[in-house]
């Protein structure tokens, strides 16, 4: 988010290799104070990085929705978050060789024309951003397409088949089974039934949004 400063936690960290899943104002803060920065190789994604975000573009920022204190040099009616000047890229299903470890990339437009997801197979963890997760999934955005979503949850499902041990999602939880994704499937291509269906308009334009308990997809209307 950007609201503090990330690299204080320990005095090696700001040297850490920082992954975007995307280009997302609430996902992007902070990644200026890194010295190693990579996002997926998409004009979306690349632009939105260089750009950083300033306060009038963050639909849905409002220091009434934080349950803990802003830190006491924040002040959230200046709040910008600055772009990133030199960052790299990387490409789908690339593999990030870390020594014990592989971190394999995945392409899954959706949610954002270039969001990835991070699968390390010698454990089974998946990194999932704004993709995976219980709560509502934002798929009637300007730069969504709910159609490549779908397709992109038959592609994680593929490549980690046999694999998958824990999600570790963008929002609203820690961590998750396949259960999660299994179900987004099912979901997506109507093997199984909302409990209710709304329709409705937000900052971000008409939407109808299917609930079905632990998630819900919001769609264009």
């Amino acid at each position: 988010m950007g609201l503090a400063d990330i690299t204080s936690i320990s005095p090696g960290i700001k040297h850490a290799e920082v992954l975007l899943t995307h280009s997302h104002w609430d996902h992007i803060g902070g990644a200026a104070d890194f010295a190693s920065v990579s996002v997926f190789d998409s004009p979306f994604e690349v632009e939105r990085l260089k750009k950083g975000w300033r306060l009038e573009e963050m639909v849905g920022f409002s220091k009434e929705f934080f349950s803990a204190p802003f830190p006491a040099d924040f002040f959230p009616e200046v709040f910008d978050i600055p772009g990133v000047n030199e960052f790299t890229t990387f490409k789908d299903q690339e593999n990030i060789d870390l020594g014990n470890i592989t971190v394999q990339v995945i392409h899954i437009p959706g949610h954002t024309p270039g969001s990835a997801c991070f699968f390390i197979p010698e454990l089974g963890y998946l990194f999932t951003g704004d993709t995976l997760y219980a709560g509502p999934e934002y798929l009637h955005l300007p730069e969504s397409d709910w159609k490549q979503y779908f397709l992109s949850l038959l592609k994680i499902k593929e490549l980690t088949v046999n694999k998958l041990k824990m999600i570790f999602p963008g929002h609203n939880g820690f961590t998750a089974s396949q259960e999660l994704l299994d179900r987004h499937i099912l979901a997506g291509y109507g093997f199984i039934q909302p409990a209710s269906i709304e329709q409705g308009i937000d900052d971000f334009g008409s939407n109808t949004k299917k609930y079905y308990g632990d998630f819900s997809l919001m769609i264009p209307r």
